[in-house]
């Protein structure tokens, strides 16, 4: 009897130390911080060149700018989209030959571009083309954020004279886009 009394009290001494409570560690923690900045940005997508021709015979001058509201009908202006990811300033540069026949000197150059809205340009020469249609500002557009804008553009190289023809040839001209993130 003594070794059942025994094992019970070694039962109920053992079940009693299992329930006692056990004092465990506090948990640690540690903040991971993630810091950067995201530069301004624009996109340019669906750039499609324009045709540059004589518009009239003996218009001293080839011109891409059909679609751009005011100007010549006829020609189609190049076109893209930009979108860009902040605010954005947009500039044009003056058209810049890649290959011209030898005996065409423009007195002229110019080059436009038109969102929807509103018009820049930017032009060598002493003055835009003409007084009129070509006659824009050279401040840039403003491209708003996160929005795709479709832009027009369109160009003009010679003389503006109406009683010469520009020589034959293959006419080929770049115009330089910029869009500058606030």
């Amino acid at each position: 009897m003594n070794w059942r009394l025994a094992l019970a009290s070694s039962l109920a001494v053992l079940s009693t130390a299992s329930f006692i409570p056990v004092a465990n560690a506090a948990p640690t923690t540690q903040d991971v911080p993630f810091n950067g900045t995201v530069a301004g940005s624009c996109v340019f997508s669906g750039t499609v060149g324009g045709t540059l021709g004589q518009v009239m015979p003996k218009y001293g001058w080839v011109e891409s700018s059909g679609g751009i509201p005011g100007l010549t009908p006829g020609l189609p202006a190049g076109q893209t989209m930009i979108n860009c990811n902040s605010p954005a300033q947009l500039s044009t540069s003056v058209p810049v030959a890649v290959s011209v026949p030898a005996s065409f000197n423009p007195q002229k150059l110019q080059s436009i571009v038109y969102d929807g809205a509103n018009y820049t340009t930017a032009y060598s020469g002493g003055s835009t083309f003409d007084s009129g249609a070509w006659n824009k500002s050279t401040t840039p557009i403003t491209i708003p954020s996160g929005v795709d804008v479709p832009l027009q553009v369109g160009m003009v190289a010679g003389t503006r004279s109406f009683t010469s023809d520009v020589p034959s040839g293959t006419y080929q001209y770049m115009v330089t886009l910029t869009a500058t993130p606030n």
